[in-house]
C-alpha cells in the first residue's frame, strides 16, 4: 500500500482520468471486432489506447519538464494512433456511427487536455517556479 500513496499523482490529473476512460471504451467497443482482427487492428488500438494513460503517469513522475515532455510527447502520438485506427476501423464498420462519436468526444478531449500539459511544462513561468521549488 505504501508504493500507491506515493504515485497518487498521476491519478489526479484529469488528463489521465480522460485518457483512462478513453481506453476502457476502447476495449469495450474492439470486443465486437471480427475475431479475424484480434491480433491486427484489435490489438494496434487497444495497445495505442492502454498507452496513452500509461506514458501520462510515467511523466508525470519524471523530475524535470523535459523528461515529462518526453513521456507526454509519447502520449500524444498514442492518441493520434487511436485516433487513426478509430477512423479506419469505423470505414470498415466495425464502430457503429454512436461508437466513432464517442470515441472522437473523448479523443478531443484528452488531446485538449494533453496539449495544455505539455504547453504548461514548456512555459518559462512554469519552469522558473519549478527550478525555485527545488
Amino acid at each position: 500500500m505504501e508504493f500507491r500513496k506515493n504515485t497518487e499523482g498521476f491519478r489526479k490529473l484529469i488528463v489521465w482520468q480522460k485518457a483512462q476512460q478513453l481506453s476502457l471504451l476502447v476495449y469495450q467497443f474492439t470486443t465486437a471486432f471480427p475475431q479475424s482482427e484480434q491480433f491486427g487492428v484489435t490489438k494496434q488500438i487497444r495497445t495505442a489506447a492502454a498507452s496513452i494513460a500509461a506514458n501520462i503517469a510515467e511523466g508525470s513522475s519524471q523530475r524535470t519538464y523535459k523528461h515529462q515532455n518526453h513521456f507526454y510527447t509519447i502520449a500524444k502520438g498514442s492518441l493520434h494512433e487511436v485516433d487513426n485506427f478509430a477512423e479506419l476501423t469505423h470505414n470498415l464498420h466495425y464502430l457503429s456511427n454512436e461508437q466513432y462519436k464517442k470515441l472522437l468526444e473523448y479523443i478531443n478531449k484528452t488531446a485538449f487536455l494533453l496539449s495544455k500539459l505539455i504547453n504548461r511544462s514548456k512555459s518559462p513561468t512554469h519552469q522558473t517556479q519549478k527550478t525555485h521549488q527545488t
